[in-house]
């Protein structure tokens, strides 16, 4: 997990009824980053799982690295090699999958391999230039944790406009990359967590951006009540996690048998019941400790 989990993780049961660590921070920071993901995709030209499969390398070859002493722009030849079964199963995806995929990333130049595994070397157009990716990445974080202050989450930390944006992109590629990992180990894929999260966003969107949330609500412990959730329909929900509507629907459907989610006229919903099981609360309190590590990390890098 890194170096500092685990204080931050003890740290969890004090923080996470703290509206600045509850459910609908977590909320605000899937949004966040299902935009990132998009972003990533359309800048490098990548589809999704390419997107997933580069960061997750990323992730891997700075792993043995702690947060304070390294960011993105750690040299080529101090990254350790990651496999192609290791990406495999942290994401959840087929072997055969990451072996093709990761094969046609070394031949397009975004993946480097040796007789050790593979890296993702560094880039100057997620790295280097003024307008790289991981600069935009970090932007955007400062613009959304200022947001959320304005809306009553004051216990956030102040972020640091002078920290290296390589040292706090790289902890938002490790917060990623924890995410996506929960996604495979809680819902069996990566897609199949993304679209759950997406429905989670959709559904409190309007609250979260209009201030109208009802008193008492930001709290982890309390979820918002389904009544008061924007149900999503699955064209807009399709075009949101910019995949085939087909491939939606047929995730939404097999969500909908387990109960993770409602269908209604209206569109879907993850309903309370969903978020309130003993096995989503502890996944709750892990995000909750990367989330604590990534905001400590923009406060202080």
């Amino acid at each position: 997990m890194g170096e500092g989990t685990d204080a931050t993780l003890a740290d969890t049961d004090e923080m996470i009824v703290k509206p600045a660590f509850g459910r609908l921070a977590a909320s605000h920071i899937g949004e966040y980053l299902l935009r990132r993901g998009i972003r990533w995709q359309r800048t490098l030209r990548l589809d999704r799982v390419d997107t997933i499969i580069l960061q997750a390398v990323t992730s891997a070859n700075l792993a043995h690295l702690p947060l304070r002493d390294a960011s993105l722009e750690v040299p080529n030849g101090h990254r350790r090699p990651t496999s192609v079964l290791a990406v495999s199963l942290s994401m959840g995806f087929s072997y055969a999958t990451v072996r093709k995929r990761v094969h046609a990333l070394v031949g397009r130049e975004v993946l480097r391999s040796s007789a050790s595994g593979y890296i993702a070397p560094v880039e100057p157009l997620i790295y280097g230039a003024p307008d790289a990716l991981v600069e935009q990445d970090c932007t955007a974080l400062h613009a959304l944790l200022d947001m959320m202050r304005s809306q009553g989450f004051q216990s956030l930390p102040e972020t640091n406009r002078g920290a290296s944006s390589a040292r706090v992109g790289r902890a938002i590629v490790d917060f990623a990359v924890r995410s996506l990992e929960g996604f495979a180990e809680q819902h069996g894929s990566v897609t199949t967590g993304s679209i759950w999260a997406a429905i989670i966003s959709a559904n409190v969107r309007d609250l979260l951006s209009n201030g109208q949330l009802p008193d008492g609500y930001a709290e982890a412990s309390q979820p918002l009540p389904d009544r008061v959730r924007r149900p999503v329909s699955l064209r807009k929900l399709a075009a949101e996690v910019n995949l085939p509507f087909e491939t939606v629907r047929r995730h939404v459907l097999a969500m909908a048998g387990r109960g993770s989610v409602m269908i209604g006229e209206s569109g879907v919903i993850v309903p309370t019941s969903a978020l309130t099981t003993p096995q989503q609360i502890a996944r709750s309190r892990l995000n909750i400790g990367y989330l604590r590590r990534l905001f400590d990390t923009v406060g202080a890098a």
